[in-house]
């Protein structure tokens, strides 16, 4: 048996691979409100223990891996961001994997990150919902989704999205989640919407731009792949458009508003590499080979 400990909001990622009877979820929140000693005697129960994210309590750690337990540490954006800010978080990260925890990340930008640090990891990749094969078409008019949320304008670079409005007057840009108007007319707020209903707004607009300081992978860009979107993001990925500055977004506004087709190729490879059997064989394949 596997005990996860995860944020709740990804437990229905783990419970799409259908694994019920191998597999134990416990929220995160609920589990750093036990003691110590309840911890060690559930986690007693399990094989192996698997953080996702990988945000741990150092003790905890020594303990367990104390008790030969297999511990995985799964790193989404946050928790590298983390690591690559503190000194003393890459000292223990490095230490626990000396212990012999396992080290992993959602994304090879990420791997890449920690390398440069010296932390050594391996990637499986996690998405938070089933993939589907949506058979989308174009909109009407030319638009653009853009994701900052409301308070974090900086960590998203709500400047470098206002610079390229006011280069393409006569373009909508929709903003989300966000719920206060703009001082630029074409800068459109969208309010939050349910997750389930994600792709039907990505749908409504030809590209989703997706630009923040740091990134793991994240839900929406493998959904607006998976709505045969073009997607801008900060990071490489297959089939998107890397940028990091507003002239780089600029050109690529130019290009994909003269583009009268679907990103099928993209579509395609969600398809391939982020459907759900093949994410949950790769889990499989790690839990069993620890």
């Amino acid at each position: 048996m596997i005990l996860i400990i995860s944020h709740k909001g990804f437990h229905p990622g783990f419970k799409l691979f259908g694994l019920k009877d191998l597999i134990r979820l416990i929220d995160k929140n609920e589990w750093n409100n036990f003691s110590l000693f309840k911890k060690i005697g559930i986690a007693k129960k399990y094989k192996t223990i698997h953080y996702f994210w990988g945000r741990v309590n150092s003790w905890e750690i020594l303990l367990l891996l104390l008790l030969k337990k297999k511990i995985i540490l799964h790193f989404i954006g946050s928790d590298v961001l983390m690591i690559l800010n503190s000194k003393s978080k890459q000292i223990k990260t490095k230490f626990y994997k000396t212990m012999g925890a396992k080290l992993f990340v959602v994304h090879k930008n990420l791997k890449q990150e920690l390398n440069d640090v010296g932390i050594e990891t391996d990637v499986v990749e996690f998405v938070n919902r089933k993939i589907e094969n949506i058979n989308s078409s174009l909109t009407k008019d030319f638009s653009v989704l853009v994701y900052v949320p409301e308070g974090k304008e900086n960590f998203y670079n709500l400047k470098m999205i206002k610079e390229t409005a006011k280069e393409f007057p006569k373009t909508k840009f929709y903003i989300f989640p966000y719920n206060s108007e703009f001082e630029i007319e074409n800068m459109i707020p969208v309010k939050p919407v349910a997750h389930e209903h994600v792709p039907e707004l990505i749908q409504q607009h030809n590209l989703f731009v997706r630009v923040p300081k740091h990134d793991g992978l994240p839900n929406t860009i493998i959904e607006a792949l998976m709505c045969s979107r073009f997607v801008a993001w900060t990071f490489e990925h297959p089939f998107v458009y890397k940028v990091t500055t507003s002239k780089e977004l600029m050109e690529v506004v130019k290009k994909t508003m003269n583009k009268n087709k679907l990103n099928s190729a993209g579509k395609d490879y969600v398809l391939e590499n982020y459907n759900t059997e093949k994410l949950k064989n790769r889990f499989k394949e790690l839990w069993e080979i620890i």
